[in-house]
């Protein structure tokens, strides 16, 4: 009876810390798998790059070897990225659409599987086709990018920077009612 009263406090305690890691850890995963979703549609991001780079970290127990295995492939797929030597433009296109296609269907089996362990039942599918990413956001990535190759040429290749004079908007006006 001493001991029982002596140990239950103890055991009490090692019981809540137990199921507090655990909601932590469901915590981190959900975390992972939320992130991982919002940003599907932009795979630059850099929340999007944390989250899978964070898999292995928090989905190590025994049970999710699936979802590391789907992780392993997906990364597998974006490190290694074939040089595509094709002359003929419509070729060149059609390899790098398969490779997109071949990357959409990894991580929509990567995010079935991490979604299963968190209890969400999405199909394959849904997964596979179901981001919304606008076309400005791309436009945008695009012309931010024009203007650091433009920076770079000029900083560190000797790339001329062209100036000209150009008449305030005012004056113009001003000058086209003369």
């Amino acid at each position: 009876m001493i001991w029982a009263v002596y140990t239950a406090p103890q055991k009490t305690l090692e019981a809540q810390w137990k199921l507090q890691q655990r909601d932590e850890a469901r915590k981190r995963r959900l975390q992972i798998f939320t992130t991982l979703m919002a940003t599907r549609g932009n795979i630059l991001d850099y929340r999007y790059v944390e989250a899978l780079n964070l898999i292995d970290l928090e989905f190590a127990e025994t049970a999710e070897q699936d979802i590391r295995d789907a992780w392993k492939h997906y990364l597998d797929h974006l490190s290694n990225y074939p040089v595509v030597d094709v002359r003929d433009e419509a070729t060149r296109q059609s390899v790098v659409n398969q490779r997109e296609a071949n990357g959409k269907d990894l991580l929509a089996q990567l995010l079935n599987k991490m979604g299963k362990k968190l209890g969400y039942d999405f199909e394959f599918t849904y997964l596979k086709s179901r981001a919304y990413y606008p076309i400005g956001h791309g436009r945008e990535m695009d012309e931010q990018g024009a203007v650091r190759r433009g920076l770079i040429k000029v900083l560190w290749e000797g790339r001329p920077l062209f100036i000209r004079p150009v008449e305030p908007p005012v004056q113009a006006a001003e000058n086209k009612g003369k």
